[in-house]
């Protein structure tokens, strides 16, 4: 049975149900199985059907309480749901064929989520992390960066700027960046640029574009101590790898893929 997210809209003092499927999915001989709660013009609503609905919510909310109103709750909105549902199908909305797109939008999603989702176990059992490399990443929070930077598409023109500055001249950079400390990097670039050297400048190609880094300040910084810090950091190193792993496996399956693409029809809708 497909489980569907519920989101409840006030409006002239009723409640509209409207509903967005979710991924989670039993298997039949379960919901067979399991006792029925309520039937709405034949269509069986199980024991099963509520306590997944439940459990989804309590995933997606730790803080979430089952009481006997939520449960009633919770049947009651599976009876509207039921409603709605069989008055799409007298309507036929399954055979329309924006209907039809929006399901094999949401299955390629749903797909796609359930395969990242097996991957990152496979990717946590392949990155183990070290008590030295936690030591090591704890060693960089020592000090925060703030640059300037300046992006631009030409190679030239970014070549341009970083001989400016080495002249004296003023820069036009496009902006400012931080301060922040090691920890909160989150790009390969700024990653890099992390190590220079105060008033250092650096040239980065990233994507489409060429940036300018140049180091505005470097102060010393105290991070709480290691101890405190020492299960963020190892999650942060576990997901660095994780997603170094699947980048990998994404670039090597993109290059053993047979891709065509017409640039002429790209060009149509650019």
């Amino acid at each position: 049975m497909r489980i569907e997210r519920w989101v409840y809209i006030a409006g002239a003092g009723l409640f509209f149900l409207i509903l967005f499927p979710v991924s989670v999915v039993w298997a039949a001989d379960a919901k067979d199985s399991s006792p029925v709660l309520a039937t709405v013009n034949g269509d069986k609503i199980t024991q099963a059907d509520v306590k997944a609905e439940l459990g989804l919510r309590a995933k997606l909310d730790p803080d979430f309480k089952i009481t006997p109103q939520i449960v009633s709750d919770q049947l009651d909105s599976f009876v509207k749901r039921r409603l709605l549902i069989q008055e799409a199908a007298r309507r036929n909305l399954a055979e329309d064929a924006e209907f039809a797109k929006t399901m094999e939008s949401f299955r390629e999603q749903t797909l796609i989520r359930v395969l990242m989702e097996k991957m990152k176990k496979e990717y946590d059992a392949a990155s183990p992390v070290s008590e030295k490399e936690i030591k090591d990443f704890y060693d960089k929070l020592g000090f925060k960066m703030t640059f300037d930077v300046a992006r631009r598409k030409n190679q030239g023109e970014i070549n341009a700027l970083m001989a400016d500055f080495k002249k004296g001249l003023p820069v036009p950079w496009d902006n400012q960046i931080g301060p922040f400390v090691y920890g909160d990097i989150d790009s390969d670039t700024l990653e890099k640029a992390f190590f220079l050297a105060p008033n250092q400048t650096e040239i980065y190609h990233t994507g489409d574009y060429y940036f300018l880094f140049h180091v505005a300040s470097k102060l010393a910084s105290t991070p709480p101590p290691l101890s405190q810090m020492h299960d963020k950091l190892q999650g942060r190193i576990r997901q660095k790898k994780e997603k170094l792993l699947f980048e990998k496996w994404l670039a090597d399956r993109k290059a053993q893929a047979r891709i065509q693409m017409s640039k002429e029809r790209l060009a149509e809708i650019q």
